[in-house]
C-alpha cells in the first residue's frame, strides 16, 4: 500500500531513500521507498510495485517535459 502525508508548502530538493522489509509483534511492515521533501513535513511511502511503475513512467514524462521546453525555445528564437 502506497501512500503520502504533507502538512505544508515548498521544500529545497528530495530525499529517496530504501526502507527493507520490518517484523514486529504486529506484523511488520513491507519493503518501501520513502519520498521526503526536505526541510518540510511532506513525505511518501511507495510500495515496492508502485516504484517500479513511478520508474518505468518517469522517463516517459520527463521526455514530454523536454518536448515542450525544445518547442517553447524554437518558437521562442522564431520570433
Amino acid at each position: 500500500m502506497s501512500f503520502f502525508s504533507t502538512t505544508d508548502h515548498g521544500y529545497e530538493g528530495i530525499t529517496v531513500r530504501y526502507r527493507p522489509q520490518t517484523q514486529d509483534a504486529y506484523g511488520g511492515l513491507p519493503a518501501r521507498v520513502s519520498v521526503s521533501l526536505n526541510r518540510s513535513e511532506s513525505w511518501m511511502c511507495l510500495d515496492i510495485e508502485d516504484a517500479r511503475s513511478l520508474l518505468a513512467q518517469l522517463p516517459v514524462v520527463l521526455a514530454e517535459h523536454d518536448a515542450v521546453e525544445a518547442a517553447t525555445a524554437s518558437s521562442d528564437k522564431a520570433a
